[in-house]
């Protein structure tokens, strides 16, 4: 019955660019895949095409039904995330997703440390190359669940969330137009540090770099 409640509540109309508080998991489920991961350093050296294996996945939930927990878990969708992620974050990655039924609002959030490399400073700045790609691949995961099992899964919002500790630094898309692109605002428990974005390098004014120096390092 909780499972069919939950599945009627699901109306999603979810445009807004911001993001609720982070809330305790609910239920943790063990949903990875198990394909090795490749080890490969492209922090150094030439550019050049790596081909990557999947990596591992684990998902935890909160607010979500046994039903969409099932779905969430499902391998074909598991494999397609741990293969966009491959080469971006450590394995397994971790995934958070979460619907808040007052706010009808569902989320898909990438959880990884903030030594991850996924965001490195850069001169005055901070390169955020790599992020698209993390976000393009929970993208492609979500429209997976959306196409697969429930059309409603696909108007979850993504975010990248740096946890430290207690505290977590996310970023979000700028907007849900396709390809996602990275939003100039970081957002720092209740507060919102915007800046600007240009050839894949997020500037912000200097008194606050500190405070995302402490979010990606």
């Amino acid at each position: 019955m909780r499972a069919l409640v939950l599945i009627a509540l699901l109306a999603l109309g979810c445009s807004r660019n911001e993001e609720p508080p982070p809330v305790a998991d609910e239920i943790a489920t063990a949903a990875g895949d198990t394909l090795a991961a490749a080890s490969a350093d492209v922090s150094s050296g030439e550019m050049e095409a790596v081909e990557y294996s999947p990596i591992g996945v684990e998902v935890r939930t909160h607010g979500i039904s046994a039903l969409h927990r099932s779905f969430l878990a499902d391998p074909e969708g598991l494999h397609l995330l741990g293969s966009g992620l491959a080469g971006l974050v450590p394995s397994p990655a971790q995934v958070f997703v979460s619907y808040n039924e007052a706010e009808r609002f569902g989320l898909i959030a990438l959880r990884v440390p903030p030594d991850a490399g996924l965001i490195t400073e850069s001169g005055d700045g901070w390169s955020i190359a790599r992020v698209p790609n993390a976000f393009a691949a929970l993208d492609t995961y979500r429209e997976h669940l959306g196409s697969s099992f429930d059309l409603r899964l696909a108007s979850f919002r993504v975010s990248i969330q740096f946890v430290r500790g207690g505290g977590t630094c996310s970023v979000l898309p700028e907007n849900d137009r396709k390809p996602l692109v990275v939003s100039p605002c970081v957002q720092l428990g209740e507060e919102r540090i915007c800046g600007a974005t240009e050839r894949d390098t997020l500037t912000v004014e200097a008194s606050v770099s500190s405070k995302l120096r402490a979010c990606f390092r």
